[in-house]
């Protein structure tokens, strides 16, 4: 089953004590004025989600903080809200529209038009990670990390459904010709946690592999888990064959179940990745697998999973799957590299 995004985030600046909702008041609310209802999963009720109608008064990392209409103030976990009621332009609702559709060019030119018209600092910042995961969709990947740098500066505490939008590479051939270059000079320009993350992600590959992977080390004892977590597994793209012993292999996979699941496509594909360079295709196939379904994040990241867990199959002495997830792929990814050397592998292949 696909991942869909939810829709929270959080308005940083405001810090209100939970028992003062009358001081709450005076912050800047991240909705403004308006009321807004929740759709909250609620999996021991007898409709399975509970409805909330209040004004936000604050959206942070571990709940969302909602004034009622009986003026009574309710902390609600971010990661259960599953939709969100307010007011919407007529773009923002054909962006949504268009994203549903996988129209992402589409979706993106809407969204933008949207996030130039709106004030309100949630909404901002709902409509920002959608243009992130536009753009990650559309392999803008520059474009992509400028504008995550920028929603994490203003939303240093953004809920994981949201943070989990961040354009990481995990995959050497992710990236537009410019990221490591832009990357590099943001990284200059502004030397945050989140600014070295990237800078390591993206020069792994290149000629400053030394310096990345000191970058990544250093964040990897970041006190954010999210931060340190990414950088940890962004280190596993320079293990050796030699150093994947059976240990290793075990110590990563009850690492990627520690992750939340909205952070594990790209680990899982990098474990992918380690259990073909020690020769264990099973295992390889059924990583890959998880990243692309379970654990969908992105197109590009989906079909490149998919085409290596049947290249796994294929070195495992499964034709049938092989030829199915090949299949599949084409299908699913018509637009794809992947696909490509899907259909090329496909041709290859003789009719049963």
């Amino acid at each position: 089953m696909n991942k869909i995004p939810l829709f929270p985030l959080i308005l940083a600046i405001i810090l209100l004590a939970p028992t003062n909702p009358a001081g709450a008041q005076n912050k800047t609310p991240p909705m403004g004025a308006e009321t807004v209802t929740l759709t909250v999963a609620t999996p021991n009720s007898a409709r399975g989600v509970t409805l909330y109608t209040g004004k936000i008064i604050a959206y942070e990392r571990k709940s969302v903080e909602l004034l009622t209409q009986n003026n009574s103030q309710v902390s609600l976990p971010p990661g259960r809200i599953v939709r969100m009621e307010f007011t919407r332009e007529a773009d923002l609702q054909q962006a949504e529209k268009s994203f549903a559709q996988k129209n992402f060019a589409e979706a993106l030119a809407f969204f933008q038009d949207a996030l130039r018209r709106e004030a309100r600092p949630l909404v901002r910042a709902l409509i920002t990670e959608k243009i992130i995961r536009c753009l990650r969709e559309l392999g803008k990947n520059t474009e992509a990390v400028t504008e995550f740098i920028k929603l994490a500066e203003e939303n240093p505490e953004m809920p994981d459904e949201m943070f989990s939008c961040i354009p990481l590479a995990w995959r050497p051939d992710i990236g537009d010709t410019l990221t490591p270059q832009r990357v590099a000079k943001l990284y200059n320009e502004r030397k945050t946690p989140v600014t070295q993350l990237f800078y390591g992600s993206y020069h792994l590959s290149s000629g400053q592999r030394a310096q990345a992977v000191a970058a990544l080390t250093a964040v990897s004892k970041n006190k954010d888990i999210r931060l340190s977590t990414l950088a940890e597994t962004q280190l596993w793209r320079v293990s050796e064959p030699k150093d994947l012993t059976e240990d290793m292999l075990v110590r990563r996979e009850s690492l990627l179940e520690r992750i939340p699941p909205d952070f594990r496509a790209g680990p899982c594909f990098l474990l992918g990745q380690a259990y073909t360079l020690t020769k264990n295709d099973d295992q390889a196939a059924l990583a890959f697998l998880k990243t692309a379904t379970a654990y969908h994040q992105d197109t590009p990241l989906s079909a490149a999973a998919m085409l290596e867990a049947a290249k796994a199959c294929a070195r495992g002495d499964h034709p049938e799957e092989a030829e199915i997830l090949y299949r599949d792929l084409t299908e699913k990814y018509p637009d794809t590299p992947a696909a490509v050397q899907a259909k090329r592998q496909l041709s290859q292949e003789p009719s049963p």
